[in-house]
């Protein structure tokens, strides 16, 4: 008993790791952490430029959300926070969301039914 107890005080502790996850990611540009939503000036910046093009490109495309969401793969809800400027898109998203919009199937470029 003597022995096991020499050896686990004799054990060093295992440092202690940063966690890294969509709660907690580290810019590395800026070495800032970046948790949750982004701060209103990022909305208003993501609204106006990425979400009112992204809501163009699919307007333009005749696809509503739900019919966005079953081509890209991206929920709703995401498209819409994307949308909104509530949400920082990761470039994969970006990425099935281009798919989802032109895709090797699309016809309908522009709409014409309105």
């Amino acid at each position: 008993m003597a022995r096991v107890q020499a050896v686990q005080e004799a054990a060093p502790e295992p440092a202690a790791r940063p966690v890294y996850g969509t709660k907690c990611m580290v810019r590395v540009q800026a070495g800032t952490r970046v948790t949750g939503r982004p701060d209103e000036l990022e909305q208003a910046e993501i609204a106006a430029t990425l979400g009112k093009r992204l809501r163009q490109l699919r307007v333009e495309h005749c696809l509503s959300l739900r019919r966005l969401e079953r081509r890209s793969g991206v929920s709703r809800s995401t498209i819409a926070r994307i949308e909104s400027g509530r949400r920082r898109p990761r470039e994969s998203t970006l990425g099935w969301l281009a798919w989802g919009i032109a895709g090797p199937d699309d016809t309908r470029w522009p709409c014409t039914a309105r």
